[in-house]
């Protein structure tokens, strides 16, 4: 037998994060597009936020303006790009 902690399950914050979450959500979205717009960029900014600090544990340094791993853009293909 091994003294190992079990591996803690990550399944019940996420229910409480829906449970939460989803009333206001759909409160957002019958208040009208601004209030929704806003929200949506706040999530998305603070998504941004966790993954640039993921990088950084990884130690790839992202540009802060841009959000890329690469400050040249060389390893994020575009829509459109003509790099191979």
């Amino acid at each position: 037998m091994s003294n190992a902690p079990a591996p803690r399950s990550s399944l019940l914050p996420r229910l409480l994060t829906a449970a939460v979450g989803m009333p206001i959500l759909v409160a957002i979205c019958l208040w009208g597009a601004r209030p929704f717009t806003v929200f949506t960029m706040l999530l998305a900014l603070i998504g941004r936020s966790e993954l640039q600090r993921a990088y950084g544990q990884c130690g790839i340094h992202p540009n802060r303006f841009r959000g890329e791993p690469c400050g040249d853009g060389q390893c994020i293909a575009y829509p459109g790009d003509s790099h191979g």
